[in-house]
């Protein structure tokens, strides 16, 4: 395995205070994109702010404009104002920008703000939004982010594109492997002593903003952070092997192994067969990855079906630490809202400062959802999500199936707690609650061998474990 070592820790910290003469004041970046800005009541102040950053800026006063202009002229990126897409008459403004050319990003500017804003950007069909009032480091942050975005899918598209070959620091990048806002993740290889390994390759999204010195700041933070959760050593957390700061664009990236398997929320989309025992098991080890990261003080504010993995081996890894976070940290909150709506806490929609039983809330929600089938909340929106994650109690377990375990429901139900105070105080009581419930399921030989081939066999129901009278009292509380 390759590691970072201290030596290439302060190399990597010092490659942010190299100055190249060849770059300007807020570097190279933006030099060859063109943005299309279409009825925007700021017009005159944002094609100030971009053209200041490099960006070509082009002008359309209504869609049907914008349309010709990018016939007429490619584009990299289309702003267009909210209002001017609402009062279409059709409801669908983007469609003749996306007809005249599909793979050009459209981001949505908007008065609304946090969760409203993400929401009408999904509303409108926008890849992006940038928020009103306009403020230049929130805006270029926003630009750099849809644009990476929209350029890595563009690599993915590609056939053999060389992009997606590209070397980072003598990681060569093979294949892609997932997108996202925060990143985008890629089979890499590199070769130690001869022998190339494989690892997954996490390039997350370079902080931006006027201030260059709070940018500077910001990937030094990374830095020390991505060293502390790389001593996180366990067999159910997929192991951080480098990380660094990538020395052409100065973007953070994070080096894991690499698991080759599936992960939970495949095996939850095919319906694959597997046993209560099973699935209890797949939960117990996600818990005990969490239990090791609290007890270092880093919550991993991601969790949810696709970040679970099961290697060929059957052992369960978690993975994807790109928004993971330590006390007091401000790395993360570079966005007002981190993680995927449909597993985040009620606390996750309204700060950006969020405990470990953060996520003790959305290992409930996977557990939910890979016991009964179906996830606990469910919307459309991401406004959706907040107001039923905020205001609604989930199905109860029995509900959907009389034969539910009783004692697995209260588990369900005390991980799922709204008030965070309410919930288990650490990951480890819900694991010894887990094991009480498995074990006499295991000593009944009720279950075999957990590996991945057991997969395909047939399903165990559950055993029905006592509880005490106390703890079903406390039932009571999912109503």
């Amino acid at each position: 395995m390759i590691r970072q070592t201290s030596s290439q820790f302060e190399l990597a910290r010092s490659s942010l205070h190299r100055n190249d003469c060849s770059q300007s004041r807020h570097g190279s970046y933006a030099r060859e994109y063109r943005v299309l800005l279409i009825n925007l009541t700021e017009r005159p102040l944002m094609e100030k702010l971009l053209t200041s950053r490099g960006f070509k800026v082009d002008i359309a006063v209504s869609i049907d404009d914008a349309e010709l202009a990018v016939r007429r002229r490619p584009v990299d990126l289309i702003i267009v104002d909210d209002v001017a897409c609402r009062e279409s008459p059709s409801g669908d403004t983007l469609r003749p920008l996306r007809k005249a050319d599909e793979t050009v990003p459209v981001m949505i500017a908007t008065a609304a703000r946090g969760i409203e804003a993400l929401s009408v950007c999904a509303q409108l069909g926008g890849d992006g939004v940038i928020t009103r009032p306009v403020v230049a480091a929130r805006v270029v942050n926003a630009v750099r982010a849809t644009l990476e975005l929209s350029w890595r899918r563009r690599s993915v598209q590609a056939d053999g594109d060389a992009a997606t070959r590209r070397v980072i620091d003598g990681y060569v990048l093979r294949q892609c492997l997932g997108l996202g806002s925060m990143g985008s993740v890629y089979l890499a290889s590199k070769a130690d002593h001869g022998v190339e390994f494989n690892f997954a390759l996490k390039v997350l999204h370079k902080p931006d903003g006027e201030d260059e010195a709070r940018t500077r700041e910001l990937l030094e933070r990374f830095l020390r952070e991505a060293e502390l959760a790389s001593r996180l050593r366990h067999p159910n957390i997929v192991e951080i092997v480098d990380y660094g700061i990538e020395d052409e664009e100065q973007v953070p990236y994070i080096v894991m192994e690499y698991v080759s398997g599936c992960s939970l929320a495949r095996m939850i989309k095919t319906g694959r067969s597997t046993s209560l025992a099973e699935k209890v098991h797949i939960i117990r080890e996600v818990g005990a990855a969490l239990d090791v990261m609290h007890a270092h003080a880093i919550s991993h504010r991601d969790i949810k079906p696709a970040n679970i993995l099961l290697d060929r081996d059957g052992i369960v890894k978690l993975t994807d630490f790109g928004i993971a976070r330590l006390p007091n940290s401000e790395l993360t909150q570079i966005v007002d809202i981190l993680g995927t709506p449909a597993y985040m806490a009620p606390e996750s929609f309204t700060s950006p400062i969020v405990d470990h039983r953060a996520d003790i809330f959305s290992l409930g929600v996977v557990a939910y959802e890979f016991l009964l089938g179906k996830r606990p909340f469910v919307a459309d929106t991401i406004t959706g999500f907040h107001r039923r994650v905020q205001r609604d109690r989930p199905q109860e377990p029995v509900a959907i199936d009389p034969l539910f375990p009783m004692k697995l429901q209260y588990i369900l139900g005390r991980a799922l707690k709204k008030n965070p105070d309410l919930r288990y105080g650490c990951v480890g009581e819900m694991i010894r609650d887990l094991d009480m419930f498995i074990q006499p399921i295991a000593d009944a030989g009720e279950t075999r061998d957990l590996g991945l081939p057991s997969f395909l066999g047939d399903s165990v129901e559950g055993t029905a474990v006592p509880v005490s009278a106390e703890k079903l009292a406390s039932l009571d509380d999912w109503r």
